[in-house]
């Protein structure tokens, strides 16, 4: 599991939302080798980039309010995908280390609760999937 610096998240943090959304869209994917589990794996990550392109190109209009069922994804997502890259012995993760980089900035955002019980679901998930993790 790759961790971030402490100057990268800083740098991180002072960056638009709409810059990061920017470099979602065109973040290049490289991975090792090209076996069918990677290409199956590159193309969702294709999709992935569209996706968080989607979700945060309008952030900073959202007046930095973000939908927590996002965030709860996106933890999920990193965690699957570590285990896929472990699973198929991938070595390049940069695009790993930009999800983690865009959590990180998540954790200072106010999230919006749309439901009373969508917070309590997706709070209850979270203190899952962290459970699992310790």
């Amino acid at each position: 599991m790759h961790t971030l610096s402490e100057e990268f998240k800083k740098s991180f943090e002072n960056e638009s939302w709409d810059s990061i959304a920017h470099m979602a869209l065109t973040f290049q994917i490289e991975l090792d080798e090209e076996d069918k589990h990677q290409k199956r794996l590159k193309k969702e990550l294709g999709m992935l980039k569209h996706v968080l392109h989607h979700h945060l190109k309008d952030q900073e209009a959202a007046a930095r309010n973000l939908n927590i069922t996002f965030f709860v994804r996106l933890h999920k997502t990193i965690a699957r995908l570590e285990k896929a890259f472990d699973r198929h012995d991938v070595k390049r993760r940069e695009f790993l280390v930009f999800l983690k980089a865009i959590l990180h900035k998540l954790r200072n955002t106010r999230f919006m609760v749309f439901k009373t019980l969508e917070r309590k679901n997706e709070f209850g998930k979270m203190k899952g999937l962290m459970d699992k993790k310790n």
